[in-house]
């Protein structure tokens, strides 16, 4: 499931940094940095836990 929620997050992220790099990425409805930001951060909590998983599953 951490899977599919990773790989949700980096599409949404990959999307996000394509739309705010194009020429067309201007006035109303345009992706701004806080929002590629806001991606990334949280693709990193997802990561975080997936590191946390697979730890809780090597402990026992």
């Amino acid at each position: 499931m951490l899977t599919v929620l990773y790989e949700e997050h980096l599409a949404h992220l990959h999307s996000l940094e394509e739309e705010w790099n194009s020429p067309w990425n201007l006035g109303a409805g345009s992706v701004a940095w806080d929002e590629v930001e806001q991606a990334r951060e949280s693709l990193e909590l997802v990561v975080e836990l997936q590191r946390q998983a697979a730890g809780a599953g090597t402990s026992g």
